[in-house]
């Protein structure tokens, strides 16, 4: 039996108003409570107006929706000028609901900072501080300094969190090793709208290759550098493949070849999900081999396209990703990703098959928000 009536979310940005996972997370879990009959305080930095707030959710979850600004400070830049913010804003929070009655505060990343400096192991707040990436691989000296920075503040939530949330996988060990108060952890997974597991009706015409798709943005930790050498190391080897990148990939980082049997197209930048839903299940295969990750909402959401995936064994992707749905290689393993990429390339259209329908049940059975927001309501629950 859920008793929660009210619940006040605290977020530093709501999709589709802030892009990102996290934000993502704050739009789906607002919008399944509101669902059930369950009222939400959104607590966010964004001043929507009720156009926007009319697009981004029905007439009967705003009956159960109420959306409070709270201004994100901003400073010059300096070393760690994004924590110095966040704690700011962690108290701006604080402050606006000073002697506000809040039942229950569910708190995302580093939002819930100043209360629990005022009151450790506040028994109100569920605290998510989700990827927990500052405690993964750094893959520069650059990253590694952000990354101390940034356990200043996820220490702290760590230790003196009542309740908190983890994804799953490697992440719960993580919690555990960094100080987390025994029995405060509860496994809960990201999860994804109903809308994409839907039955596909659209009916793409093959083009006689294996087809790999890479989604998101360019940067190190996501490991596009480790895709181009393994594309440059099947260019030219008799296999017959296409490569597509969403995101916006520099040029200079791009591959161009001759080899006619590849194709390798680089499709930018793409926001709309029905644009990024259609390119997923024209493909077989997504490649995500990050060398740090939560669990990411891009794999869930090529699963739910029937994808098989190669991934890196990072953060809760082991929950996704097996072998009976495809191949998790160990980050930065360049000898690893040549033998998944090729297994891949090799396998029969059976064999591809069974993987690709093993991702599909499994996001149905497990992956839901329709189930993973009333898990997230009992976790409130939990003595």
């Amino acid at each position: 039996m859920i008793s929660a009536k009210h619940i006040t979310l605290l977020t530093d940005g709501i999709f589709p108003f802030s892009i990102g996972g996290m934000q993502k997370h704050s739009y789906h879990l607002a919008k399944e409570w509101a669902r059930q009959q369950v009222s939400v305080t959104v607590i966010h930095p964004h001043k929507i107006t009720k156009n926007k707030r009319n697009r981004a959710f029905s007439h009967e979850e705003l009956q159960y929706l109420d959306f409070q600004f709270v201004e994100f400070p901003s400073s010059p830049k300096f070393p760690g000028h994004y924590l110095y913010n966040s704690f700011r804003y962690a108290k701006n929070i604080y402050l606006h609901l000073k002697g506000i009655p809040c039942e229950r505060i569910y708190a995302q990343g580093f939002t819930a900072w100043y209360f629990l400096k005022k009151n450790p192991f506040d028994k109100r707040i569920i605290t998510n501080l989700h990827g927990l990436e500052m405690y993964q691989w750094s893959v520069n000296s650059k990253n590694k300094l952000e990354h101390k920075l940034l356990r200043i503040a996820s220490d702290f939530i760590i230790k003196n969190s009542f309740r908190q949330i983890s994804l799953g996988g490697k992440l719960t060990s993580i919690l555990n090793e960094q100080g987390a108060k025994p029995s405060s952890v509860i496994e809960i997974p990201n999860a994804i709208d109903a809308e994409w597991i839907q039955k596909n009706d659209i009916d793409f015409p093959s083009n006689g290759k294996r087809n790999f798709v890479f989604v998101g943005r360019y940067e190190l930790r996501k490991g596009i550098e480790l895709i181009n050498q393994v594309i440059n190391k099947f260019l030219n080897s008799g296999f017959e493949f296409s490569f597509s990148f969403i995101g916006d990939i520099p040029k200079e980082k791009q591959i161009q070849t001759t080899d006619k049997s590849v194709d390798i197209t680089y499709l930018g930048s793409i926001s709309e999900p029905k644009k990024i839903r259609e390119i997923l299940i024209q493909s077989d295969v997504l490649v995500c081999p990050s060398f740090s990750e939560g669990m990411p909402t891009v794999i869930l959401e090529a699963m739910a396209c029937r994808c098989a995936i190669i991934a890196t064994d990072v953060g809760a992707v082991s929950e996704l990703v097996g072998a009976e749905n495809g191949i998790l290689i160990s980050p930065g393993n360049i000898a690893e990703f040549e033998l998944a990429f090729k297994k891949i390339l090799s396998i029969s259209e059976e064999e591809l098959s069974q993987f690709q329908t093993s991702s599909f049940e499994k996001i149905q059975q497990n992956f839901l928000w329709s189930s993973v927001a009333r898990k997230t309501l009992q976790a409130f629950e939990v003595k």
